[in-house]
């Protein structure tokens, strides 16, 4: 199944390049999108082989009102389903958002 065929990928590449040792806390980033959300699963699946704990953290940034409130609420009950703890927060990123925002210049015409 092409499923445990990308897990055993992800699991050879995390033993081979030493990206995550037994008995350490993995934290993922889980937006609610497709990609996180598979990220997740997989290293769901690999918990016990890999001897890791796993960890979803979720920011709501505030930007898309009720439809992000959505993401945070979907985001909260995989993590329960997975059996895996979860922080969901929220902050309103505008400020920040406004205040490091880059000017990018026109690149020139080639």
């Amino acid at each position: 199944m092409q499923k445990d065929r990308l897990a055993e990928a992800v699991r050879r590449s995390i033993v081979e390049n030493k990206l995550v040792l037994p008995e350490e806390t993995v934290v993922v980033g889980v937006s609610g999108g497709a990609d996180s959300v598979c990220l997740l699963r997989i290293l769901v699946s690999l918990r016990e082989r890999l001897d890791i704990t796993v960890h979803v953290a979720h920011l709501n940034h505030l930007l898309r009102g009720a439809e992000s409130e959505g993401d945070a609420r979907y985001v909260s009950r995989l993590a329960k389903k997975l059996g895996v703890l979860a922080t969901i927060e929220a902050r309103d990123v505008r400020p920040t958002r406004q205040r490091t925002a880059c000017r990018w210049k026109t690149p020139p015409a080639r």
